[in-house]
């Protein structure tokens, strides 16, 4: 590094890749692309700090934590993501719409279904239940080892199949390698 403002930099980056090293287990992708998608340490810091609380369904806690995350990096899409997906736990629907919003606004980075889970969460979010399903579907079956997308499009069928004149469990899930059918 060149100088001491280069030092901090080279030190901003080598944590950045060890979080992306660290971060290779079964159901940390998120810790890995936020590691690559935020310039900002710290903002990266609350996300992670946020996303340990949201596992542990600490969601007030985890509210508060992508909350300072997307302040500390207004650009962090996954943060925004996140916010919303912890302010639709706590029921707090308007808000979670406009955190969702912000992500999708800012989803131009991510891979593609990183995307699609940004919009399948959008859907979900206004009612939206056979494009949120088919938005789930498609990254399961390209992503089969994705346990949030599975867990989600599992939501979007308990919670929304009733409603469409259907038994929450009479719903054939996507087997890996094979496109959601989805319904209409």
């Amino acid at each position: 590094a060149a100088g001491e403002d280069g030092l901090f930099s080279v030190v901003d980056e080598l944590a950045r890749g060890l979080v992306t090293l660290l971060s290779q287990a079964p159901g940390t992708y998120p810790a890995q692309l936020a590691a690559r998608t935020s310039g900002s340490w710290p903002a990266l810091k609350a996300f992670l700090r946020g996303e340990h609380e949201f596992r542990l369904g600490r969601y007030t806690r985890a509210m508060a934590a992508f909350e300072q995350a997307v302040q500390l990096d207004a650009s962090f899409a996954l943060a925004h993501y996140r916010l919303a997906g912890t302010r639709a736990a706590a029921a707090m629907l308007v808000p979670a719409r406009q955190a969702c919003r912000a992500a999708n606004a800012l989803s131009g980075s991510l891979a593609a279904s990183a995307q699609r889970m940004l919009e399948a969460q959008d859907a979900w979010l206004h009612g939206r239940l056979a494009l949120a399903e088919q938005r789930y579907g498609a990254v399961v079956a390209e992503h089969p080892d994705n346990v949030e997308a599975w867990y989600l499009l599992g939501d979007v069928l308990f919670h929304g199949n009733s409603c469409r004149g259907r038994s929450p469990a009479a719903r054939r899930l996507p087997r890996p390698g094979r496109a959601s059918r989805g319904c209409t």
